[in-house]
């Protein structure tokens, strides 16, 4: 299952869970395998979201001397890139 066939189950789910009597329950085997890819993606994201903050750390350690930017700018670069998720 891919990430967009997920989330339309995880949203049309929650419309009947809701109380929107036009939509039939997602069978508890199809919600299963959503919720799966769903943590998948999100695992996927923050794996990622940490290489990154790890690259903007080594460019940012490396080069600020020489980057025509304020000093504010720096450190709430350096801030943002070692704020624990």
């Amino acid at each position: 299952m891919d990430k967009l066939a997920a989330i339309e189950i995880l949203k049309r789910h929650n419309e009947w869970r809701r109380g929107n009597d036009e939509i039939t329950m997602a069978s508890p085997k199809e919600l299963g395998c959503a919720i799966d890819e769903v943590i998948k993606q999100f695992n996927g994201l923050k794996t990622e979201n940490e290489e990154l903050r790890v690259l903007l750390r080594y460019i940012i350690s490396r080069y600020e001397r020489h980057l025509e930017i304020d000093d504010e700018f720096i450190e709430e670069a350096k801030r943002l890139t070692t704020t624990e998720e």
